[in-house]
Protein backbone atom coordinates (compact mmCIF):
# COMPACT_ATOMS: atom_id res chain seq x y z
CA UNK A 1 0.00 0.00 0.00
CA UNK A 2 1.13 3.52 -0.19
CA UNK A 3 1.78 6.13 1.98
CA UNK A 4 -0.71 8.81 2.71
CA UNK A 5 0.66 11.92 1.85
CA UNK A 6 -1.83 14.48 4.39
CA UNK A 7 -2.09 17.96 2.45
CA UNK A 8 -1.35 20.73 4.76
CA UNK A 9 -1.92 24.23 3.51
CA UNK A 10 -1.03 27.05 5.42
CA UNK A 11 -2.67 30.39 4.96
CA UNK A 12 -0.92 33.91 6.36
CA UNK A 13 -1.14 37.52 4.95
CA UNK A 14 1.92 38.39 3.84
CA UNK A 15 5.31 36.40 4.04
CA UNK A 16 8.06 38.95 5.18
CA UNK A 17 11.27 38.96 7.73
CA UNK A 18 9.13 38.41 10.65
CA UNK A 19 9.71 35.57 13.48
CA UNK A 20 6.48 34.18 12.57
CA UNK A 21 6.94 34.15 9.23
CA UNK A 22 10.47 32.22 10.15
CA UNK A 23 9.05 29.97 12.06
CA UNK A 24 6.27 28.95 9.02
CA UNK A 25 9.38 28.88 6.80
CA UNK A 26 11.20 26.18 9.16
CA UNK A 27 8.21 24.22 9.14
CA UNK A 28 7.63 23.82 5.49
CA UNK A 29 11.15 23.51 4.90
CA UNK A 30 11.48 20.55 7.77
CA UNK A 31 8.30 19.01 7.35
CA UNK A 32 8.86 15.34 6.21
CA UNK A 33 8.33 15.74 2.55
CA UNK A 34 7.14 11.39 2.27
CA UNK A 35 4.23 12.04 4.67
CA UNK A 36 3.51 15.80 4.14
CA UNK A 37 2.54 17.87 1.14
CA UNK A 38 2.83 21.22 1.88
CA UNK A 39 0.68 24.40 -0.02
CA UNK A 40 0.44 28.04 0.91
CA UNK A 41 -1.45 31.18 0.14
CA UNK A 42 -0.36 34.24 0.88
CA UNK A 43 -3.02 37.97 0.37
CA UNK A 44 -0.30 39.34 -1.30
CA UNK A 45 3.21 38.65 -2.97
CA UNK A 46 6.50 39.41 -1.60
CA UNK A 47 10.33 38.34 -2.12
CA UNK A 48 10.24 36.00 0.54
CA UNK A 49 7.37 34.16 -0.87
CA UNK A 50 9.06 33.57 -4.60
CA UNK A 51 12.35 32.20 -2.97
CA UNK A 52 10.39 29.86 -0.73
CA UNK A 53 10.49 26.26 -1.94
CA UNK A 54 7.62 23.77 -1.16
CA UNK A 55 6.62 20.44 -2.40
CA UNK A 56 3.14 21.84 -3.45
CA UNK A 57 1.69 24.47 -4.45
CA UNK A 58 1.36 28.78 -3.98
CA UNK A 59 -1.78 30.93 -4.14
CA UNK A 60 -1.76 34.83 -4.33
CA UNK A 61 -4.98 35.69 -3.88
CA UNK A 62 -3.81 39.47 -3.83
CA UNK A 63 -6.39 41.16 -1.67
CA UNK A 64 -5.05 44.35 -0.07
CA UNK A 65 -8.59 44.92 1.81
CA UNK A 66 -11.02 43.01 2.34
CA UNK A 67 -13.52 46.10 1.21
CA UNK A 68 -11.80 45.47 -2.31
CA UNK A 69 -13.96 44.80 -5.49
CA UNK A 70 -14.19 41.29 -5.98
CA UNK A 71 -13.94 39.90 -2.41
CA UNK A 72 -16.34 37.63 -3.29
CA UNK A 73 -14.39 35.92 -6.11
CA UNK A 74 -11.35 35.45 -4.24
CA UNK A 75 -13.01 33.83 -1.21
CA UNK A 76 -14.48 31.38 -3.96
CA UNK A 77 -11.23 31.06 -5.55
CA UNK A 78 -9.48 30.20 -2.57
CA UNK A 79 -12.69 27.83 -1.96
CA UNK A 80 -12.31 26.02 -5.48
CA UNK A 81 -8.54 25.56 -4.69
CA UNK A 82 -9.07 24.17 -1.58
CA UNK A 83 -11.28 21.35 -3.10
CA UNK A 84 -9.67 20.78 -5.97
CA UNK A 85 -6.35 20.27 -4.15
CA UNK A 86 -8.11 17.69 -1.35
CA UNK A 87 -6.33 19.82 1.08
CA UNK A 88 -6.61 17.62 4.46
CA UNK A 89 -5.20 20.29 7.13
CA UNK A 90 -5.67 24.21 6.76
CA UNK A 91 -3.48 26.36 9.89
CA UNK A 92 -4.14 29.75 9.47
CA UNK A 93 -1.87 32.79 10.52
CA UNK A 94 -2.75 36.19 11.43
CA UNK A 95 -6.27 38.25 11.78
CA UNK A 96 -7.20 38.58 8.61
CA UNK A 97 -5.82 35.21 7.76
CA UNK A 98 -7.46 33.50 10.47
CA UNK A 99 -10.48 35.25 9.36
CA UNK A 100 -10.70 34.65 5.97
CA UNK A 101 -9.24 31.62 5.68
CA UNK A 102 -11.29 29.38 8.57
CA UNK A 103 -14.80 30.34 6.25
CA UNK A 104 -12.95 29.27 3.08
CA UNK A 105 -12.03 26.10 4.66
CA UNK A 106 -15.51 25.31 6.31
CA UNK A 107 -16.88 26.43 2.52
CA UNK A 108 -14.50 24.09 0.65
CA UNK A 109 -15.15 21.14 3.45
CA UNK A 110 -12.37 20.70 4.91
CA UNK A 111 -11.86 18.69 7.81
CA UNK A 112 -9.41 19.91 9.96
CA UNK A 113 -9.22 23.80 10.55
CA UNK A 114 -6.46 25.00 13.05
CA UNK A 115 -6.25 28.71 14.09
CA UNK A 116 -3.06 30.02 15.16
CA UNK A 117 -2.74 32.57 17.88
CA UNK A 118 1.45 33.74 18.60
CA UNK A 119 0.85 36.99 20.80
CA UNK A 120 -1.18 38.85 23.42
CA UNK A 121 -3.52 40.11 21.19
CA UNK A 122 -2.02 43.38 21.42
CA UNK A 123 -4.07 44.29 18.12
CA UNK A 124 -7.40 43.12 19.74
CA UNK A 125 -10.28 45.56 19.26
CA UNK A 126 -14.08 45.62 19.40
CA UNK A 127 -14.48 45.06 15.82
CA UNK A 128 -12.09 42.48 15.29
CA UNK A 129 -12.85 39.89 18.54
CA UNK A 130 -16.51 39.95 17.26
CA UNK A 131 -15.67 38.60 13.96
CA UNK A 132 -13.50 36.30 15.43
CA UNK A 133 -15.91 34.61 18.23
CA UNK A 134 -18.16 34.40 15.14
CA UNK A 135 -15.54 32.81 13.01
CA UNK A 136 -14.01 30.82 15.39
CA UNK A 137 -16.63 28.33 15.75
CA UNK A 138 -15.54 26.87 12.27
CA UNK A 139 -12.39 26.21 14.00
CA UNK A 140 -11.22 22.75 14.99
CA UNK A 141 -8.23 23.16 17.39
CA UNK A 142 -6.46 26.31 18.23
CA UNK A 143 -2.42 26.17 17.98
CA UNK A 144 -0.26 28.60 20.28
CA UNK A 145 3.07 29.01 21.23
CA UNK A 146 2.98 29.74 24.96
CA UNK A 147 0.24 29.03 27.96
CA UNK A 148 0.44 33.10 28.15
CA UNK A 149 -1.24 33.08 24.90
CA UNK A 150 -3.26 30.09 25.83
CA UNK A 151 -4.99 32.08 28.61
CA UNK A 152 -4.95 35.40 26.65
CA UNK A 153 -7.24 33.14 23.94
CA UNK A 154 -9.69 31.57 26.86
CA UNK A 155 -10.00 35.10 28.72
CA UNK A 156 -10.96 37.41 25.96
CA UNK A 157 -11.89 35.01 22.64
CA UNK A 158 -13.21 32.78 24.99
CA UNK A 159 -12.09 29.90 23.18
CA UNK A 160 -12.46 26.65 25.68
CA UNK A 161 -9.15 25.52 26.82
CA UNK A 162 -10.02 21.87 25.94
CA UNK A 163 -9.62 23.10 22.27
CA UNK A 164 -6.16 24.92 22.55
CA UNK A 165 -2.85 22.86 22.05
CA UNK A 166 0.54 24.72 23.09
CA UNK A 167 4.09 23.80 20.94
CA UNK A 168 6.90 26.13 21.19
CA UNK A 169 8.44 27.77 18.56
CA UNK A 170 12.19 26.15 18.13
CA UNK A 171 15.39 27.56 16.86
CA UNK A 172 17.92 26.23 14.09
CA UNK A 173 20.99 25.83 16.61
CA UNK A 174 23.59 25.15 14.16
CA UNK A 175 22.81 29.09 12.92
CA UNK A 176 24.42 29.78 15.96
CA UNK A 177 27.98 28.71 16.39
CA UNK A 178 30.70 30.55 18.50
CA UNK A 179 32.75 32.99 16.80
CA UNK A 180 36.65 33.91 18.07
CA UNK A 181 38.25 36.83 18.78
CA UNK A 182 39.37 37.46 15.54
CA UNK A 183 35.97 37.58 14.26
CA UNK A 184 34.19 39.75 16.86
CA UNK A 185 37.36 41.66 16.40
CA UNK A 186 36.50 42.31 12.16
CA UNK A 187 32.53 42.74 12.95
CA UNK A 188 32.95 45.63 15.69
CA UNK A 189 35.25 47.32 13.56
CA UNK A 190 32.90 46.69 10.24
CA UNK A 191 30.26 48.08 12.64
CA UNK A 192 32.84 51.58 14.10
CA UNK A 193 32.69 49.86 17.40
CA UNK A 194 35.44 50.44 19.07
CA UNK A 195 37.14 47.20 20.23
CA UNK A 196 37.01 47.91 24.04
CA UNK A 197 33.41 48.73 24.41
CA UNK A 198 31.12 46.14 25.66
CA UNK A 199 28.04 46.31 23.80
CA UNK A 200 24.36 46.46 24.61
CA UNK A 201 22.38 44.92 21.79
CA UNK A 202 18.19 45.07 20.81
CA UNK A 203 16.61 43.79 17.87
CA UNK A 204 13.11 44.45 17.17
CA UNK A 205 10.59 45.35 14.78
CA UNK A 206 10.50 49.14 14.17
CA UNK A 207 6.91 49.02 12.90
CA UNK A 208 5.47 47.43 16.18
CA UNK A 209 5.06 50.24 18.84
CA UNK A 210 4.69 47.63 21.74
CA UNK A 211 8.37 46.49 21.14
CA UNK A 212 9.06 49.80 23.07
CA UNK A 213 12.48 50.37 21.21
CA UNK A 214 12.55 53.70 23.24
CA UNK A 215 12.44 52.12 26.49
CA UNK A 216 15.78 50.60 25.14
CA UNK A 217 16.94 54.25 24.41
CA UNK A 218 15.98 56.06 27.16
CA UNK A 219 17.89 52.98 29.17
CA UNK A 220 20.84 53.48 27.04
CA UNK A 221 21.00 57.18 28.21
CA UNK A 222 20.98 56.33 31.53
CA UNK A 223 23.89 53.79 31.34
CA UNK A 224 25.62 56.10 29.20
CA UNK A 225 25.96 58.37 31.98
CA UNK A 226 27.63 55.70 34.27
CA UNK A 227 29.89 53.96 31.66
CA UNK A 228 31.96 55.33 29.38
CA UNK A 229 33.65 52.66 27.04
CA UNK A 230 29.52 51.10 25.81
CA UNK A 231 27.95 51.16 22.55
CA UNK A 232 24.32 50.51 21.74
CA UNK A 233 23.53 48.15 18.44
CA UNK A 234 20.10 48.31 17.81
CA UNK A 235 19.23 46.26 15.25
CA UNK A 236 15.79 46.54 12.73
CA UNK A 237 13.92 48.75 10.83
CA UNK A 238 10.30 50.15 10.47
CA UNK A 239 8.33 53.29 10.16
CA UNK A 240 9.06 54.44 13.66
CA UNK A 241 13.23 54.74 12.64
CA UNK A 242 13.46 58.66 12.07
CA UNK A 243 11.67 59.09 15.96
CA UNK A 244 13.80 56.78 17.27
CA UNK A 245 16.38 58.30 16.13
CA UNK A 246 15.55 61.30 16.71
CA UNK A 247 14.78 60.26 20.51
CA UNK A 248 18.49 58.91 20.54
CA UNK A 249 19.22 62.66 19.76
CA UNK A 250 17.43 64.56 22.72
CA UNK A 251 19.33 62.25 24.80
CA UNK A 252 22.44 63.06 23.72
CA UNK A 253 23.36 59.52 22.85
CA UNK A 254 23.19 59.26 19.28
CA UNK A 255 27.42 58.77 19.25
CA UNK A 256 26.64 55.66 21.13
CA UNK A 257 24.10 54.12 19.13
CA UNK A 258 24.90 52.18 16.45
CA UNK A 259 20.96 51.64 14.18
CA UNK A 260 21.86 49.09 11.78
CA UNK A 261 18.68 49.31 9.56
CA UNK A 262 17.16 45.78 8.64
CA UNK A 263 19.58 43.10 8.59
CA UNK A 264 18.85 39.31 6.87
CA UNK A 265 21.90 38.15 8.43
CA UNK A 266 21.19 38.99 12.60
CA UNK A 267 22.87 35.34 13.83
CA UNK A 268 26.00 36.77 12.39
CA UNK A 269 25.59 39.85 14.05
CA UNK A 270 24.87 38.38 17.57
CA UNK A 271 28.46 37.44 18.61
CA UNK A 272 29.57 40.93 18.94
CA UNK A 273 26.36 41.94 21.71
CA UNK A 274 27.49 41.13 25.11
CA UNK A 275 24.15 41.82 26.20
CA UNK A 276 20.76 41.28 24.63
CA UNK A 277 17.91 43.22 25.80
CA UNK A 278 14.37 42.66 25.26
CA UNK A 279 11.67 45.59 26.28
CA UNK A 280 8.48 44.91 24.91
CA UNK A 281 5.22 45.59 26.63
CA UNK A 282 3.85 42.52 25.00
CA UNK A 283 5.26 39.10 23.86
CA UNK A 284 3.90 35.99 22.91
CA UNK A 285 6.89 33.86 23.26
CA UNK A 286 10.17 35.77 21.63
CA UNK A 287 12.14 34.46 18.09
CA UNK A 288 14.93 37.10 19.90
CA UNK A 289 14.86 35.87 22.94
CA UNK A 290 15.69 32.15 21.83
CA UNK A 291 18.47 33.60 19.55
CA UNK A 292 20.39 35.55 22.16
CA UNK A 293 19.91 32.71 24.43
CA UNK A 294 21.36 30.34 21.64
CA UNK A 295 24.22 32.83 20.79
CA UNK A 296 25.31 32.89 24.48
CA UNK A 297 24.48 36.15 25.09
CA UNK A 298 23.38 37.01 28.54
CA UNK A 299 19.36 38.45 28.59
CA UNK A 300 17.68 41.54 30.39
CA UNK A 301 13.62 40.84 29.33
CA UNK A 302 10.54 42.65 30.16
CA UNK A 303 8.65 39.85 32.25
CA UNK A 304 5.54 40.05 29.74
CA UNK A 305 3.95 36.80 28.23
CA UNK A 306 5.86 34.12 27.25
CA UNK A 307 9.07 35.63 28.35
CA UNK A 308 8.44 34.23 31.87
CA UNK A 309 8.21 30.41 30.56
CA UNK A 310 11.40 31.09 28.60
CA UNK A 311 13.34 32.77 31.16
CA UNK A 312 13.91 31.55 35.07
CA UNK A 313 14.96 34.99 37.02
CA UNK A 314 18.27 35.19 38.46
CA UNK A 315 19.17 31.52 36.54
CA UNK A 316 19.36 32.16 33.04
CA UNK A 317 18.43 35.82 32.85
CA UNK A 318 16.75 39.42 34.11
CA UNK A 319 13.49 39.50 34.11
CA UNK A 320 12.38 43.46 34.88
CA UNK A 321 8.83 44.81 34.63
CA UNK A 322 7.92 46.48 31.44
CA UNK A 323 7.86 50.21 30.57
CA UNK A 324 10.45 51.31 32.81
CA UNK A 325 14.02 52.06 31.31
CA UNK A 326 15.51 52.73 35.02
CA UNK A 327 14.84 48.85 35.47
CA UNK A 328 16.28 47.97 32.44
CA UNK A 329 19.84 50.29 33.26
CA UNK A 330 19.43 49.00 36.75
CA UNK A 331 19.81 45.52 35.21
CA UNK A 332 22.10 45.74 32.19
CA UNK A 333 24.79 47.69 34.72
CA UNK A 334 24.54 44.49 37.50
CA UNK A 335 25.46 42.57 34.48
CA UNK A 336 28.37 44.93 33.22
CA UNK A 337 29.96 44.75 36.65
CA UNK A 338 29.42 41.33 37.09
CA UNK A 339 31.50 39.19 34.04
CA UNK A 340 30.56 35.96 36.69
CA UNK A 341 27.18 36.58 36.27
CA UNK A 342 26.77 37.16 32.78
CA UNK A 343 28.63 33.88 31.63
CA UNK A 344 26.81 31.55 34.06
CA UNK A 345 23.47 33.38 32.70
CA UNK A 346 24.82 32.94 29.07
CA UNK A 347 25.79 29.08 29.69
CA UNK A 348 22.34 28.28 31.25
CA UNK A 349 20.36 29.74 28.75
CA UNK A 350 22.68 27.87 25.68
CA UNK A 351 21.89 24.72 27.76
CA UNK A 352 18.06 25.13 28.38
CA UNK A 353 18.09 26.51 24.44
CA UNK A 354 19.38 23.18 23.17
CA UNK A 355 17.49 21.04 25.28
CA UNK A 356 13.85 22.49 24.68
CA UNK A 357 13.83 24.77 21.70
CA UNK A 358 15.92 23.01 18.89
CA UNK A 359 14.19 23.41 15.83
CA UNK A 360 14.11 19.47 15.31
CA UNK A 361 12.05 19.21 18.18
CA UNK A 362 9.42 21.69 17.02
CA UNK A 363 9.54 20.05 13.96
CA UNK A 364 8.82 16.52 15.50
CA UNK A 365 5.95 18.14 17.76
CA UNK A 366 4.17 19.56 14.59
CA UNK A 367 4.17 16.08 12.60
CA UNK A 368 2.77 14.31 15.68
CA UNK A 369 0.63 17.35 15.96
CA UNK A 370 -0.96 17.13 12.38
CA UNK A 371 -0.55 13.27 12.34
CA UNK A 372 -3.08 13.08 15.32
CA UNK A 373 -5.16 15.50 13.73
CA UNK A 374 -5.56 13.36 10.23
CA UNK A 375 -5.90 10.26 12.21
CA UNK A 376 -8.01 10.67 14.73
CA UNK A 377 -11.63 9.75 12.83
CA UNK A 378 -9.32 6.59 11.79
CA UNK A 379 -9.16 5.55 15.83
CA UNK A 380 -5.51 6.04 15.73
CA UNK A 381 -3.44 7.97 18.23
CA UNK A 382 0.37 8.80 16.86
CA UNK A 383 2.87 8.78 19.84
CA UNK A 384 6.50 9.11 19.00
CA UNK A 385 6.04 6.32 15.82
CA UNK A 386 4.58 7.16 12.63
CA UNK A 387 1.64 5.18 11.86
CA UNK A 388 0.95 1.93 9.40
CA UNK A 389 0.40 2.75 5.95
CA UNK A 390 -3.06 3.68 4.73
CA UNK A 391 -3.95 3.05 1.42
Amino acid sequence: MNKKQIKICFMIDVLEMGGTEKQLIETMRMLDADRFIVYLVCFRNSEMLEKCEINGQKLVLDIRSFKSLGMVRKIFRLCSFLKREQIDIMQTFFPDANLLGALAAKLAGVKNIVSSRRDLGFWYNKKELGRLKKINRFVNRFLVNSEAVKEILFQVEKVPKSKIDIIYNGIRLADFAEKDATYIRDLKAQLSIPRENIVIGCIANFNRKVKRVDIFIEAAAIIGKDLNRVSFLVIGDGYLKDELRALAKARNIENKIIFTGRRNDVAALLPVIDIGVLTSDSEGFSNILLEYMAASIPVVATAVGGNKELITHNRDGLLIPPQDSGAVAEAVLALVKNPALRRGFAEKAKQKVCKEYAMEKMIANLEKYYLNLYFEPFGIQIHQERPAEIA
